[in-house]
């Protein structure tokens, strides 16, 4: 059960702490930039930084940190995580292109034990990974698509994790932009965000 609310503010480049009620609010990290993805169990915060990596901070720490002197958890080469979940024993986000190109041409998608005893590379994606969560043995993840085709042709896809034979498998292809997924029971939902004049939309397909 999560104790506590987490948030970065990007112009002081804070992450702050609050109780679940909005008191208590503490400045829990400082000096820590371009925070996109922030996901927590039990014990742990893993907080993921654009052009940088990510960190594994203890939420019983004594604030404030400085995010200058955290040792990375992993140090991600060129633009990434633009995704990061946990699951009981595993963390799994996107790495960017290692020249650093943008937009971006070589994704990847990794799984790393929390206690970091082993990684995996899931697979890969020519563009980049918004959103990544793990389900049912399957990790599933969505394609912003291309700045060429105006975002036009995201798309939603998983694999099957535990086995070193097994092929990506499609959900749905010209997708607007999707940034989000989720899986719930039986049934897999995922986010377009849409882009310049097209709209977005909501949609769920069966498992």
């Amino acid at each position: 059960e999560e104790s506590g609310i987490y948030w970065h503010e990007y112009g002081v480049q804070v992450l702050r702490r609050a109780n679940l009620d909005g008191t208590g609010v503490v400045d829990f990290i400082t000096n820590i930039y371009n925070v996109w993805y922030m996901a927590s169990d039990a014990t742990d915060l893993y907080v993921g930084a654009i052009n940088d990596g990510i960190y594994k901070v203890a939420k019983n720490s004594t604030p404030p940190l400085d995010g200058n002197a955290l040792p990375y958890f992993y140090d991600i080469p060129g633009d990434g995580p633009a995704a990061l979940s946990l699951d009981a024993t595993n963390v799994y986000f996107s790495t960017g292109d290692p020249s650093g190109t943008f937009p971006v041409t070589n994704a990847g998608i990794l799984r790393m034990a929390k206690d970091k005893s082993s990684q995996n590379n899931i697979a890969s994606s020519t563009t980049l990974v918004y959103d990544i969560v793990s389900s049912g043995g399957f990790a599933y993840w969505v394609e912003e698509g291309t700045l060429q085709q105006d975002f036009t042709d995201g798309a939603v896809r998983r694999i099957q994790l535990n086995n070193p034979g097994a092929q990506i498998q499609t959900y749905a292809q010209n997708q607007r932009h999707p940034v989000s997924v989720a899986v719930d029971g039986d049934w897999l939902y995922w986010l377009n965000a849409g882009w310049t004049n097209l709209p977005g939309s909501v949609v769920r397909v069966k498992l």
